[in-house]
């Protein structure tokens, strides 16, 4: 995983045409059914033919799987590319504050606004 963080910073790397080969040569021993699976997830967010999430996986399914398996940074670039997706993670609110912290340093701004807003009780007492 520490390798797929570098590789992802890449924006050239963010495609699935770039995600695919990766796939095939993932190989056959050890732990391979778990990295293949970890590169569909992957592919499949980075769909730019369609735009839109493979049929297969759904933003929540992803996000979730990334959680699964601590890959923090797969967590934030899916809350990157779909920020409503932190609304079906049910945070508590003690925790919003280092869960913002991390969305802020990692991904875009329009990005923050939306999770944000998404999350009214944040700003209730402001």
């Amino acid at each position: 995983i520490l390798l797929l963080d570098k590789w992802i910073e890449v924006s050239d790397n963010r495609n699935k045409d770039r995600i695919e080969p990766l796939i095939k040569i993932v190989g056959y021993e050890g732990d391979a059914e778990e990295r293949k699976e970890l590169l569909h997830y992957l592919c499949s967010l980075f769909d730019e033919e369609t735009q839109q999430i493979d049929g297969n996986f759904s933003p929540v399914e992803i996000i979730r799987y990334f959680i699964w398996i601590n890959w923090l940074n797969g967590v934030l670039t899916v809350i990157n590319k779909y920020p409503i997706v932190t609304k079906t993670l049910d945070l508590y609110t003690d925790i919003m504050g280092y869960f913002l912290s991390a969305v802020g340093r990692r991904c875009n701004l329009t990005t923050m606004s939306t999770v944000i807003q998404n999350e009214p009780d944040l700003l209730e007492h402001v």
